[in-house]
């Protein structure tokens, strides 16, 4: 996990990837801050801005978890399609690398 990738608080204790194929891995709670190796130590946003110089997100849209679930590949303007997958808004873009990181704890699958 690296900087600008979302995890959720597994049952173990420890940061996992956030997915949106299953409500399982859903339920975005935290942004890396840097590198994450699990059983290490990394800083994580709660909630707050964030930038990216490599983001190039449309400004004032919404921003998803993605079905990926992997580095580099956690966020993304469009969201899931598909039937059982599930929809959670983490924040918006405020400008094309600068988005706000403010994940809500409502989800939806999709039928």
């Amino acid at each position: 996990m690296n900087f600008g990738d979302i995890g959720y608080i597994a049952s173990n204790g420890k940061v996992e990837f956030a997915d949106a194929d299953s409500m399982a891995t859903t339920g975005a709670l935290v942004m890396a801050l840097g590198t994450y190796v699990s059983n290490n130590y990394c800083d994580f946003l709660i909630m707050g801005v964030a930038r990216d110089a490599s983001w190039n997100w449309t400004p004032g849209g919404m921003i998803y978890v993605t079905v990926n679930g992997s580095t580099g590949s956690t966020l993304s303007q469009t969201p899931p399609s598909a039937a059982e997958d599930v929809v959670q808004i983490v924040g918006w873009a405020l400008s094309a690398n600068v988005m706000v990181f403010k994940p809500e704890l409502t989800r939806i699958v999709l039928k």
